[in-house]
């Protein structure tokens, strides 16, 4: 519960008792591995989740067979809060990108029960979703107008301030090409393209499926440009 405790003062810094009561009296931790799903879109909702370590993707249906990435999930963020307080089916998929995650699982009935006895708790969970809305809908504004180069670019420096790097320097959970061009609306073989530009030009390193980052400030240039990359 130490780390559960420490996650809580780093995300909310002891505010809102009754949240931190509800994490800690109904959830239940579970372990989950990458690929696993979180939740899954058009399925009733059993409850909601607490990231507690790893990473994870959110993602609609754009057809049969190609998904679209809506945003990216790690330490300290919930997932399926929506679905749960409007008593409607996930709209909306949750799946592990990390080798490994921890999720706090908070069940429906138990969270509907609690919220009744403390309607308090509600603020926080409204302003968590307020706040990601907010981030989803400024990040559309920002490259909705952009190359896919710049897109790129941006995306490399939105992984590594969401997630860090390992000690080497590398981001420690990186997008395959597949979901790289699902967030950025294009193709793999333009990911692989413009990801060797990067490379050529000393902004990026790769190492197999691993990303370093070796110039923050030329990355953020090619985001800001309005000329691609020579």
């Amino acid at each position: 519960m130490e780390l559960i405790d420490n996650l809580y003062t780093s995300s909310f810094h002891d505010e809102s008792p009754e949240l931190k009561k509800l994490i800690k009296t109904h959830g239940v931790l579970q372990t989950l591995s990458k690929g696993d799903f979180i939740i899954q879109e058009n399925t009733p909702s059993s409850g909601f989740y607490w990231i507690v370590e790893g990473a994870a993707k959110v993602t609609i249906q754009s057809n049969k067979k190609n998904e679209q990435i809506v945003t990216l999930l790690s330490q300290g963020e919930f997932v399926g809060i929506s679905a749960v307080m409007n008593d409607h089916e996930h709209t909306k998929s949750a799946q592990i990108l990390s080798s490994i995650a921890r999720v706090l699982f908070i069940k429906k009935e138990d969270f509907l029960t609690f919220m009744h006895q403390y309607p308090m708790v509600v603020i926080p969970l409204m302003k968590h979703i307020e706040s990601k809305i907010d981030k989803i809908e400024n990040r559309a504004a920002q490259i909705m107008r952009k190359n896919i180069e710049q897109r790129l670019a941006y995306v490399y420096l939105m992984l590594q301030n969401k997630f860090g790097c390992d000690e080497n320097g590398f981001i420690r959970f990186n997008l395959s090409p597949k979901d790289m061009a699902n967030f950025v609306g294009t193709t793999r073989t333009t990911v692989y393209r413009v990801l060797r530009k990067f490379q050529d030009a000393k902004l990026l390193n790769q190492d197999h499926k691993r990303i370093q980052i070796l110039t923050r400030e030329g990355l953020q240039q090619i985001f800001n440009s309005q000329l691609e990359l020579a």
